[in-house]
């Protein structure tokens, strides 16, 4: 308010003091009408009412009398309790604060509250529970990662969570949920590493990486077995003997083996390799020196069928000159090839021309045999 004389505005004197509190310095004597200020409390005293002080018109219908006044209107300052750790004085009150609770309910004097005692807390999948004064947080365990948000193709959910707000869509980041993880609305949501792809994971050349949930292990690679000491090694097949009594034509076989026997023997043999049998051809047949079978190790440590030779006293020459027009023909011509050249050292130049020769014929018989088969129809219903 002004006075009509000379619009001279209604000014206030030095604010007098404020019991059990004060003004904020904006107030001071020679404020102007209307000006007003914040109310703090002292220490162990609560704070009620409006809380402002403001310069007021003592005498509004008085033009002649340019005297203003503090007015505190309902403001108060009230003792309160003691409050001592971690509490806090409200409405004249000791009340915990928060992430804070009474010992033996008394709320003057509090302790922290172990949010991680809950199950319910960090409750997702590669989640641990941290506790922290006043609170706690959902930090990742070993192998996984915070993720900022997720994705879903479908709808898009928001989950508010006490520290994080993810919004889920499909695609962008795989996130790993379960029903408590949605329920609780404390959890941190983690997305595990692949470790396989990022190369952390420590394998050895015999080894392949598999990633798991938070994990990883090492596998052996194909044709490999770990040992009692964890290392990776090749699969061998054991040593093997086969009866000369066991089949027909293995008798006459036999007969024409060096020295006198009774079984063909095959020694060990690593993974994914053939071997020949120690057993071979007199040296008085076409054959000297030749192995009577030969058979592969499979790569999980298991012989195959032994191709056998079909006779010692056939040479390569009469092989390659065999007839090959019927598939038994053609499988007894391929197995004696195979064993009378699985030694290269024992093969010479006229050897390879007869072998070359030998397999043009297996070739163009099988593509013989193919074109007499009709080709199938398909019928309709």
């Amino acid at each position: 308010m002004y006075l009509a004389d000379s619009c001279r505005p209604v000014t206030c004197d030095e604010v007098p003091e404020f019991r059990n509190g004060e003004v904020a310095p904006g107030c001071v004597g020679g404020s102007n009408f209307n000006i007003s200020c914040n109310i703090t409390c002292n220490d162990g005293y609560t704070l009620s009412g409006t809380a402002r002080a403001t310069c007021v018109d003592v005498t509004p219908t008085d033009d002649t009398n340019d005297l203003g006044a503090w007015d505190y209107g309902d403001t108060a300052c009230t003792l309160c309790p003691p409050c001592r750790n971690n509490s806090e004085c409200l409405e004249l009150q000791c009340r915990c604060k928060s992430g804070y609770h009474g010992i033996n309910g008394d709320e003057a004097n509090c302790i922290d509250i172990d949010e991680c005692l809950d199950e319910t807390s960090c409750a997702a999948v590669g989640q641990s529970c941290q506790n922290l004064p006043g609170t706690y947080q959902c930090i990742c365990t070993e192998g996984f990662l915070p993720s900022e948000n997720g994705k879903t193709s479908v709808s898009r959910l928001i989950v508010e969570q006490t520290r994080v707000v993810m919004m889920i869509q499909q695609t962008i980041v795989p996130v790993l949920w379960d029903s408590r993880a949605i329920q609780n609305m404390n959890a941190l949501i983690s997305i595990d590493i692949d470790e396989c792809a990022s190369y952390v994971a420590a394998c050895f050349d015999t080894e392949i990486c598999r990633n798991t949930i938070g994990s990883y292990y090492c596998e052996c690679i194909v044709g490999y077995t770990r040992n009692g000491n964890g290392v990776c090694i090749p699969n061998l097949c054991p040593p093997d003997v086969i009866l000369c009594s066991s089949l027909d034509f293995l008798i006459d076989l036999c007969d024409s083996a060096k020295d006198d026997v009774t079984n063909i023997t095959f020694p060990s043999s690593l993974a994914g390799y053939s071997s020949t049998s120690d057993t071979t051809c007199g040296e008085d047949t076409t054959n000297a020196n030749t192995p009577l079978g030969s058979r592969v190790c499979e790569l999980d440590g298991t012989w195959s069928t032994v191709t056998w030779l079909t006779s010692c006293g056939t040479g390569l020459s009469e092989i390659a000159s065999q007839s090959t027009e019927s598939e038994e023909q053609r499988q007894q011509v391929s197995a004696s090839l195979q064993i009378l050249t699985s030694n290269p050292e024992t093969i010479n130049s006229d050897d390879v021309t007869l072998t070359s020769g030998a397999i043009q014929n297996l070739t163009k018989s099988s593509e013989d045999i193919t074109k007499t088969v009709p080709p199938m129809k398909m019928v309709l219903e």
